[in-house]
């Protein structure tokens, strides 16, 4: 396994680093960046300082190329260091979570030289998903998909909970869940925990109550999936209002 660190760019005098990890799954999707074009350098002072490997990404690179690039990947295993350029004032206006981290703590004049100042660690969070929530929060719309598949909206709605991007991203989450809704599940269906934990952060009550409705009477377990972080007091049996809980008062 080869260890690379690439450089995406949001806000080419962006005031923060953010650090993911990007492994050979993700890598495989298509539609998530390129190479910067050979006559593309970055200054000096944006390149990580003895790294042969590091090379400089834009958030506007052509898919058809992209996915070229990505077909004539080695199967080698590869683990990416990405960092993020982006703008601490764009991230503090979309996200609370971000605006408190920021706090008290200036980053106006900080050389990007001194990079381990104003990088932030991202390591688990997903690549592709953050990389769509960044569009969104710098305004790059048109580079925003109108259309998603069900894990790359659960991935999105776990980073939009975590990071409290619901109202900025509020128009796109609709539209994603809006293009998904014929796949929601009418009855007991393995991606059922993923659809409640959907439902529920993006407020779609209806939905909430229909999905909620076939985990209490068509099953007699607890709501498990991959990915799916459904909140404990939502399924827990001692929670007031779980799905535990109601299907044993119900059955």
């Amino acid at each position: 396994m080869s260890l690379n660190r690439d450089v995406l760019v949001f806000d080419p005098s962006g005031d923060v680093f953010l650090l993911l990890e990007r492994d050979d799954d993700q890598s495989n999707r298509e539609g998530i960046f390129i190479p910067a074009d050979s006559n593309t350098t970055a200054p000096p002072d944006e390149v990580p300082e003895n790294d042969a490997n590091s090379i400089v990404l834009h958030a506007d690179a052509d898919e058809k190329l992209l996915n070229n690039k990505l077909a004539s990947c080695s199967t080698e295993k590869i683990t990416r260091e990405i960092e993020m350029q982006v703008s601490s004032k764009h991230l503090s206006l979309a996200s609370k979570v971000f605006g408190d981290m920021f706090h008290d703590k200036s980053l106006e004049g900080v050389a990007s030289k001194s990079r381990e100042l104003v990088t932030i660690p991202l390591m688990k969070d997903d690549f592709h998903s953050l990389e769509i929530l960044l569009n969104i929060v710098h305004g790059f719309t048109r580079r925003v998909p109108r259309q998603v598949e069900r894990c790359v909206l659960l991935q999105a709605v776990v980073l939009i909970d975590k990071y409290e991007f619901h109202e900025v991203a509020e128009v796109f989450t609709d539209m994603w869940f809006e293009s998904l809704r014929p796949k929601i599940p009418q009855t007991l269906r393995q991606d059922l925990a993923c659809w409640v934990y959907i439902c529920w952060e993006l407020g779609k009550s209806e939905e909430f109550s229909k999905v909620t409705e076939i985990a209490i009477l068509e099953t007699n377990y607890a709501l498990e999936d991959q990915g799916a972080l459904v909140p404990f007091w939502i399924v827990g049996k001692s929670a007031p209002c779980g799905i535990l809980r109601t299907r044993s008062e119900v059955l």
